[in-house]
């Protein structure tokens, strides 16, 4: 910086001579290039302090990234099925144990059946796919017996359905 400022100093007293060929072609050549020179250095200082932030391991915290989201995605959906199984569990056992309820007091059939009456209860808990259950009244003496069967279907591609079934006893009262 020292030798620009000289530079420039020597450019101006040669201007101020009035000297037309001396030193000012050679001066004003010397200021340019050593401008240059000084740019040149501010752009490698630059371009080396803007690597120096660059994290040569960034490419590898997103393969890391793909690589696990996929497992992730995995056991995120295995919740999901596993909540939706055990919650439809629930929900089978409550439909058993209402008709089952439902047979022991009305006696002969509940309303309209056990099975109408089972898949009204289904769609009251909103049973997904309840047109997938099925209730059937069993044979038993002084008593009312229900199983319901229902068809779960996971919420996860591959799984195979799964068959819950429940079954439910009250005893008739007189």
């Amino acid at each position: 910086m020292e030798r620009l400022l000289e530079a420039l100093e020597q450019l101006e007293t040669a201007k101020a001579l009035n000297d037309p060929f001396a030193n000012v072609i050679d001066l004003e050549f010397r200021v340019e290039q050593f401008a240059g020179l000084v740019a040149g250095r501010a752009m490698r200082v630059a371009l080396t302090e803007l690597g120096k932030e660059r994290n040569p391991e960034r490419g590898q915290s997103l393969l890391e990234f793909a690589l696990v989201l996929p497992l992730m995605i995995l056991l995120l959906l295995g919740g999901v099925d596993l909540i939706t199984l055990y919650t439809s569990q629930q929900n089978v056992e409550y439909i058993a144990e209402e008709s089952a309820r439902c047979s022991a007091v009305n006696g002969e059939g509940c309303q309209q059946g056990i099975e109408q009456y089972a898949q009204m209860l289904a769609s009251d808990v909103k049973l997904m796919n309840s047109n997938e259950l099925t209730a059937i009244e069993n044979e038993c003496r002084g008593c009312s017996s229900i199983t319901v069967t229902y068809r779960w279907a996971p919420v996860f591609p591959g799984v195979p359905h799964i068959t819950l079934k429940s079954t439910a006893q009250f005893t008739a009262q007189p």
